[in-house]
């Protein structure tokens, strides 16, 4: 079995919960601009998501941030692979909050690939910064880019762009490079929704319908 559509009609957040209550085996498959995506299911259970370069819960934040994809499920396609585990309520509510997170930072850091360099000497800039951003300006050398940095710090990448938001914001810092921008859109939805019986009638309908 094969469904489609669009997540501007059916939302990602629904159409994990459909899978979920349906206790079916397959792969859901984000189609959204230059970055594709697959959740595999098995029972209805997450357990692997990939989009881009990106697995687990970075990749599931990924895919709520993309706005208007394109969506298949395919039934009975098979993952050995599993990168994220325990209950879908509580991945889809993390991926969410971190889709939010990265939608009010895209903006002013639109690419880890951009290189952070300083607006004066570091020496004058350390007396009003916060301790994080002290920690971070430390590492800023010209030549490193958001991503070296946070390998660095051993910070996660939102924690590090939020940081350098902050300084770019505050003038502290500007970014150099030519990185591509990421989608600055997201669900942004933090509330639980229950089972929503029909949804998969929906999608079968609307399926038939274009066929």
């Amino acid at each position: 079995m094969k469904l489609e559509g669009t997540t501007d009609i059916f939302p990602l957040r629904e159409l994990i919960e459909m899978v979920t209550y349906s206790t079916v085996t397959g792969a859901l498959n984000l189609y959204g601009g230059s970055t594709s995506g697959s959740i595999y299911f098995r029972d209805g259970r997450m357990v692997h998501v990939s989009c881009g370069s990106l697995t687990g819960l970075d990749a599931l934040t990924e895919m709520f941030i993309q706005h208007g994809a394109h969506f298949t499920f395919v039934s009975h396609s098979f993952c050995e692979e599993e990168t994220v585990w325990g209950d879908s309520y509580f991945l889809m509510n993390s991926a969410e909050q971190l889709a939010a997170r990265w939608h009010s930072v895209r903006a002013v850091v639109p690419s880890l690939d951009l290189v952070p360099r300083l607006t004066k000497p570091r020496e004058q800039l350390q007396r009003r910064l916060l301790p994080a951003e002290t920690m971070l300006i430390q590492l800023i050398d010209g030549t490193a880019n958001l991503r070296a940095i946070s390998e660095r710090l051993q910070w996660s990448l939102i924690d590090v762009c939020e940081v350098t938001a902050e300084l770019v914001q505050a003038g502290v810092i500007e970014l150099d490079g030519t990185g591509s921008a990421g989608s600055s859109s997201s669900h942004g939805s933090n509330t639980q929704t229950h089972n929503r019986p029909g949804l998969f009638d929906r999608v079968v309908s609307v399926t038939a319908a274009g066929a």
